[in-house]
């Protein structure tokens, strides 16, 4: 993916996530990807994403949700959820 591509990516995931908050808590990363809330909270605990830990409940910046979104690592996630394949395969089609 070349740098236009990337850019374009993330300004696809920014307005995708633009109906949220500045800090989002596990329950909505995990309804807004698909994901279930342990795979959230493991990426926060792991530092894939960076995260804020406040009264025992993690509070992830937008702007880092959306960078580990974008990282090489996520990316290359084996089993993605349904829905993080239905907002690349949307972007792509996009792309066409």
């Amino acid at each position: 993916m070349d740098a236009g591509q990337r850019a374009l990516l993330r300004a696809y995931f920014e307005e995708y996530l633009i109906d949220c908050d500045d800090l989002i808590n596990v329950t909505t990363a995990a309804r807004m990807l698909g994901y279930s809330q342990s795979a959230i909270v493991k990426w926060c605990v792991t530092g894939r994403c960076k995260a804020f830990l406040v009264s025992g409940k993690y509070l992830i910046p937008k702007i880092c949700l959306i960078d580990y979104l974008m990282s090489a690592e996520a990316m290359c996630i084996c089993q993605k959820s349904f829905r993080h394949e239905i907002l690349l395969k949307e972007f792509l089609d996009s792309m066409k």
